[in-house]
């Protein structure tokens, strides 16, 4: 399950916030690949602890 999209972070964190910490040295643009491990590993966290808790895959909300 997908909690927060590279739209979200960018939109709260500003695109030159997550260039900055998603180009590697020998790259001109952020690494799509390592935001999208990011967002994966957070989205793994979270499922680990709501899986103590609750039954998942959580049903689908209503959008917002």
């Amino acid at each position: 399950m997908s909690y927060a999209t590279r739209a979200d972070m960018e939109r709260l964190y500003g695109e030159d916030e997550i260039a900055l910490v998603a180009t590697r040295d020998s790259e001109d643009a952020p690494n799509a690949d390592s935001i999208s491990q990011a967002l994966s590993d957070a989205g793994a966290f979270i499922d680990s602890h709501l899986a103590s808790r609750y039954t998942l895959p959580l049903p689908a909300s209503a959008p917002m």
